[in-house]
Order: structure tokens, then C-alpha cells, then sequence
């Protein structure tokens, strides 16, 4: 690893997640790129989180803890982590993710041979309790969909406008858990609290350069955990403190945002995306409604 001695920051925001944390700070602490830090944020749990977090700082001089002072919204929350972080790579990750060893390193190796790629992330594997809340078809075999190779996550490049198509179209963000160069993801990060501000993280980041996905599946998602789908839209929009419009029709924030972004002609390009996706989520809505 003697050509490969960037630090890398590990940004790890947590809410209550004392069930979880520990099989993800020592899957992280067992990589066999050990040139990290790990700055664990207490986004306010009132669990064992605080405890969990105390007791790695003082086992490993790599682990840092910070508590907020008051609950921010996860987009609000990695924004502020990235701020202020001077090493090379940086990468996030959820209170319940599991990596296997080689996860940064071969990701690291990539973006070092690779210098037009801003992301590297490995495939995905998805796990827990939940998981049929990720295929809208209740008729699919669940078994045979997990095993496909690159069902959750895809490469990206190409021109802006193939990878916004690439984006919008594939209906998954899960690239934002690569690993990332600093100084890109800076630039595009956004502090944004709407439904899908993981898709505009995405959408943004896009403009300084291009995504990889590694073959192998490096990382395992929790389909039960803090940032999984197992919540309605009323109920994650109530979590989230949403209230008014923003509610009852939950993607019309995003809406606007791809519109100011993009601007009126790649916007209409893809107008029926957007039509579909409010109109689903209104049904939706209704549905969940029909059930309280």
C-alpha cells in the first residue's frame, strides 16, 4: 500500500442505533486500509449510542465522537460533517451497514488508476427484515432479484445529460455511499431536507465527474435500519418534521429543484418521470390515508 497513503475520513451519522452501530465500527476498523479516521455523529440518540461511541474512542485512535446539540436531518447532518474534512477520500456510511475487508482499499485502488471517476462503491448486498418494500412487482422472487449482479447500484458516466437519464431512470441512489474524492464531493454536496434529496445529492454530484461499481459485493445494507424503506411516506415525512405541502406531496420539492438545476429543456426531457413520480406518490398518499 506504499503507493497508496491518502487518508480517508469516514463520516458515520447515527441516530439511536445502538442495535447495529457496533458490527459497523468493527467492520470498518477491520479494513485492510487502516489509513482512516472515523468521525462517528451523534445526531442526539437517546439509546446506548453515546456509550457504544465513547467506548471505540477509547479503544482506537482513529475513532472520533462528536454529539450534536440538537436533531438534524440526515442531509443537513452529512453536510455539515463535510465542511471542514481536508483528507483526500472521504466516504459515508449508515449506523447498520456491514463492509467486508477490502471495501476502501479496492475502491481506493480504482480512483487511483482512475482519475475521470469523482465515486467508487463495490455491489451491494441487501439483508433484514423488509426487504419486499424494494420491488413494486409482489410477484418477483425476492432470492433470484438479491443475486443479480448490480440490481441496487450501477456505474454512471457518460455525457451530463446520459447520467442524468442514468440517474432518474434507474430509480436507485445507493452510489452515494461510495467512496469519494474530498474535493468534488464538496462542490456538490447539498443541504437539502425534501423526499429524494438523496437523488439530487446524486444529480448534483454528477456534473464534476463519473460513478464506478466494483464487481464484488464489498457491502451489506440493512433493509430494517434507520435509512431503509421500511417506513410509509407519511410516517418518514412526520419524522422528518415535514409538515404543510411539503407532507401531502412529498416530491414536488425535488421537482423544483431538478427544474431550477437543469433548467426548462433537460427538464422536459424528462417531464414524464416527474409526473409519475408525483402522481405515484399521490396515490400512494391516498392509500396510506384510507388506512389511519
Amino acid at each position: 500500500m506504499d503507493d497508496m497513503d491518502e487518508k480517508v475520513t469516514i463520516g458515520l451519522s447515527v441516530y439511536n442505533g445502538d442495535d447495529t452501530l457496533e458490527r459497523t465500527i468493527d467492520s470498518l476498523l477491520s479494513q485492510t486500509y487502516n489509513n482512516f479516521q472515523l468521525l462517528l455523529v451523534d445526531n442526539v440518540s437517546t439509546d446506548g449510542t453515546a456509550k457504544i461511541c465513547s467506548n471505540y474512542v477509547k479503544k482506537d485512535n482513529r475513532v472520533k465522537y462528536i454529539r450534536r446539540k440538537s436533531k438534524l436531518h440526515i442531509a443537513q447532518s452529512w453536510a455539515k460533517i463535510v465542511e471542514n474534512i481536508d483528507t483526500e477520500y472521504f466516504m459515508f456510511t449508515a449506523d447498520d451497514d456491514i463492509y467486508e475487508s477490502t471495501f476502501i482499499e479496492k475502491n481506493i485502488t480504482f480512483l487511483h488508476k482512475n482519475l475521470r471517476f469523482i465515486g467508487s462503491v463495490s455491489d451491494i448486498k441487501l439483508f433484514g427484515e423488509g426487504i419486499e418494500n424494494y420491488f413494486s412487482d409482489t410477484n418477483k422472487n425476492f432470492a433470484d432479484e438479491l443475486q443479480k449482479k448490480h440490481r441496487f447500484v450501477r456505474t454512471i458516466s457518460g455525457t451530463f445529460e446520459e447520467k442524468v437519464r442514468s440517474v432518474l431512470e434507474f430509480n436507485w441512489c445507493l452510489n452515494i455511499y461510495s467512496v469519494f474524492r474530498t474535493e468534488q464531493l464538496q462542490k456538490g454536496i447539498i443541504n437539502k431536507t425534501f423526499t429524494s434529496w438523496d437523488f439530487a445529492f446524486l444529480l448534483s454530484m454528477i456534473k464534476y465527474g463519473d460513478f464506478n461499481v466494483l464487481d464484488e459485493k464489498l457491502l451489506k445494507r440493512d433493509t430494517g435500519g434507520e435509512t431503509s424503506l421500511k417506513l410509509t411516506i407519511i410516517s418518514a415525512k412526520k419524522r422528518a418534521g415535514d409538515s404543510g405541502i411539503g407532507l401531502y406531496f412529498p416530491y414536488v420539492g425535488f421537482t423544483v429543484w431538478c427544474l431550477q438545476k437543469f433548467g426548462p429543456k433537460l427538464f422536459l426531457k424528462h417531464i414524464s418521470h416527474f409526473k409519475y413520480l408525483n402522481v405515484h406518490a399521490a396515490k400512494k398518499m391516498l392509500r396510506e390515508l384510507v388506512k389511519l
